[in-house]
């Protein structure tokens, strides 16, 4: 989005995690005064990527088919518990590593703005790798709004 177009989508990036409700909060919110259609995300890691470091009995393709409906049940509570009076939207679950999934998915549906949490306490992987909110800020697909 280059200065003074007008924002048509707002991409609003949950991993259910404490700051959820204010990212869908501000999305809403943005979204509504600007006539924008709502995406509402959640991305589940690409279990592919774990391949080594755990052996299980259930399959990788039935764990993970498992945790994306476990993920799409809990992203669907979730937009009804805080969209419940809101305008129509979309509730999506992607797979991938979740900066980059976000990020085409942003670009996909020409966002004007993506609406991420940060997390408040940090991970030990952020220390390695970062949290997914500073990966997409190294490069931002659209403009980003980061909500504590």
């Amino acid at each position: 989005m280059s200065g003074g177009e007008p924002i048509r989508a707002v991409v609003a990036a949950v991993d259910f995690g404490e700051s959820s409700g204010r990212v869908l909060s501000l999305a809403r919110s943005v979204s509504h005064a600007h006539e924008a259609r709502l995406h509402v995300v959640h991305v589940v890691h690409d279990l592919q990527s774990f391949v080594g470091f755990f052996v299980t009995r259930v399959s990788l393709a039935a764990l993970e088919e498992e945790i994306v409906r476990e993920a799409r049940e809990r992203l669907t509570s979730l937009c009804r518990t805080c969209l419940s009076t809101s305008g129509p939207h979309e509730e999506r679950v992607l797979s991938g590593v979740p900066a980059t999934a976000l990020s085409a998915y942003a670009r996909e549906h020409r966002a004007g703005l993506l609406v991420v949490g940060r997390h408040g306490q940090s991970k030990p992987e952020h220390a390695f790798f970062g949290s997914t909110s500073n990966r997409l800020l190294q490069s931002p697909p659209c403009p980003i709004l980061v909500v504590p």
